[in-house]
């Protein structure tokens, strides 16, 4: 068990950390000025276009002409990426690597994903890295991971090595994915009545047999079946939905700890998304149906997903990712020629259209959001094609070349929002690809509580980069009942806390520890305006808490989290400790 008994909320200078870690100035301003703009230029054909220089681009911010400030052109190299981890007994989750680099990021999805179909994307993954083993591996450092229901799971950290991917590829297995499973619902109706074009059922005329019904009277009994029909195919869409939902949310929140967890690394990084569904949308039929518009005032989906995609696409933006998405299925018979549902689907010519057309309307809306993820993140999709090995190929072939500009935006944004990007480049028949906006100022939080996202930084077991931090036990005493006290301080790099002058400089964090998964963590607010004279002081160096932990007998794998809720940036650092 642990208890944080105390943390002490008193400004230090811890110069022994400062010193164990690299002076060189980060990419990231205290004030998180700098913007940061990767750019992949091709020709007609999707090959790279190398040996350009500054004065071939030109950007925009908000339809304003800004100055480049730096420009770097980076190539694939098959550099290590690790932290440092720890050193003279200092624990950071600080990236090595000071200079941009080029890395590819290949993400397989078992929960957007039918079973069916995720033999196909590991198919297709395994085949992938066995034609860049016998190229003799990566151009650069490759990192495998898997989103699961339990949210994201590292397969591999960065390698240039395709074996040591293929082989950690053989223990990843195929799970069910309700929310995908059965396209029509989770209860088996009866066979749905034939009926007109409006939707009413078609009842035979003719002569009435004696003793039998009347015409009326089969007119009745055919509305109410139809009638009963309607509810439970509402009602699968209700389940189906609230499953979907789930799935939704937990993808969300997978890509959003993905992103936190390599923002710290320079450059920009290719996710490539192998899916059968990318949900940036899911509204169902339900949502648009008369019967929910009037319950709900609203044909929208659970209004509680839509802050969390922007949440999302926010986290992937400021982590300098591309989003390469392919679709995992290929292409499959549609579902309207599915020969399962002849024996108990008895539908009419205008019954047979209104599913055509769901069906049509469905996959044109997923090959919508798949484009719409790429094109707000830099990348592009890669759907209809069986080959998805090839589709692999050519996002990482991508990401081997791309141009690193920044700039300084002027005049200095007002305020919090969205700012537009356009890049120009100088040529004739050429491809260009680079983020169209970003974010400034105290970030939002779009409904999701940042004790959230600290809650789901805590459970995962990749380091969260994007704010590095120190961790280091100091001490520790007896305490009641044979438990130890153990004495902890926890720094964070000034260089990119984010200090609000305007606001005499406030700063606002959350810290939260957790002595191994599963423990209730501890987490404490920090919001607080700091001296003038503190500001010049943090910024060299950095800003220290400490804190106490009481702890049973026993080895611990202390996970602290720190969150900067002024950019919603988060750095995690994992420390051992034996308490004897």
């Amino acid at each position: 068990m642990i208890r944080v008994l105390r943390f002490a909320s008193i400004l230090l200078l811890f110069t022994c950390i400062v010193s164990a870690q690299s002076q060189k100035e980060s990419a990231i301003s205290s004030t998180a000025e700098l913007v940061t703009v990767p750019v992949v230029v091709t020709d007609s054909t999707g090959k790279a276009i190398r040996g350009m220089k500054q004065e071939n681009f030109k950007i925009q911010e908000n339809g304003k002409e800004q100055r480049i400030a730096t420009f770097e052109e980076v190539g694939a190299t098959r550099r290590t990426i690790r932290s440092v981890t720890q050193q003279n007994g200092i624990y950071t989750n600080r990236v090595n690597n000071d200079n941009a680099v080029s890395l590819g990021i290949l993400v397989v999805d078992f929960v957007n994903t039918r079973a069916v179909n995720q033999y196909w994307a590991i198919r297709g993954a395994l085949s992938f890295l066995d034609k860049w083993k016998g190229k003799g591996g990566f151009n650069q450092p490759m990192m495998m991971a898997a989103i699961t229901r339990s949210g994201l799971r590292v397969i591999h950290q960065a390698t240039s090595d395709p074996a040591v991917l293929e082989t950690a590829m053989q223990f990843v297995k195929s799970a069910p994915s309700p929310g995908r499973e059965n396209q029509q619902g989770t209860l088996l109706t009866a066979a749905d009545p034939p009926r007109n074009g409006d939707g009413t059922p078609i009842v035979p005329g003719g002569p009435e047999s004696r003793g039998g019904p009347s015409y009326e009277d089969r007119v009745t009994a055919a509305r109410q079946e139809a009638q009963q029909i309607d509810q439970m195919e509402r009602a699968n869409q209700v389940i189906r939905q609230a499953a979907v939902n789930a799935d939704t949310r937990t993808t969300m929140w997978a890509l959003q700890a993905l992103a936190n967890g390599v923002a710290g690394i320079p450059g920009r990084k290719v996710m490539i998304w192998s899916s059968e569904v990318f949900p940036f949308q899911s509204v169902q039929e339900v949502f648009g149906s008369a019967e929910w518009t009037k319950a709900h005032g609203s044909t929208d989906e659970d209004p509680e997903l839509k802050p969390l995609r922007d949440a999302t696409l926010l986290a992937l933006n400021r982590a300098n990712i591309s989003v390469y998405p392919v679709n995992a299925a290929g292409l499959l018979t549609p579902e309207y020629f599915d020969a399962s549902w002849a024996d108990r689907t008895l539908m009419t010519g205008a019954q047979w259209s209104a599913k055509l057309n769901r069906t049509s309307e469905g996959e044109m809306d997923n090959k919508q959001n798949a484009r719409i993820v790429a094109d707000e993140t830099g990348g592009r999709p890669c759907m209809n094609t069986n080959d998805i090995a090839d589709c692999l190929g050519r996002a990482l072939d991508d990401s081997s070349h791309y141009y690193m500009l920044t700039y300084y935006p002027d005049p200095k944004p007002k305020g919090a929002g969205w700012r537009k990007i356009k890049v120009d480049v100088k040529g004739e028949k050429i491809n260009v690809r680079a983020r169209n906006s970003y974010f400034y100022g105290t970030v939002p939080t779009y409904g999701t509580p940042a004790k959230s996202e600290m809650a789901v930084a805590l459970q995962s077991n990749l380091d969260y980069t994007a704010l590095p931090i120190v961790l280091k036990f100091i001490g520790m005493k007896p305490a009641e009942g044979g438990k130890r006290i153990v004495e902890f301080v926890v720094g964070v790099d000034g260089r990119a806390l984010s200090i609000d002058e305007e606001h005499g400089n406030r700063i606002s964090l959350l810290i939260g520890a957790q002595a191994k998964a599963g423990d209730a963590p501890a987490v404490i607010s920090i919001d607080t305006k700091l001296k003038p004279e503190l500001v010049e002081q943090i910024r060299a160096k950095q800003l220290t808490h400490n804190g106490e932990m009481q702890l049973t007998l026993g080895k611990y794998d202390v996970r602290v989290v720190v969150r900067d809720n002024l950019t919603g940036r988060i750095g995690s650092v994992v420390a051992p400790i034996e308490v004897q």
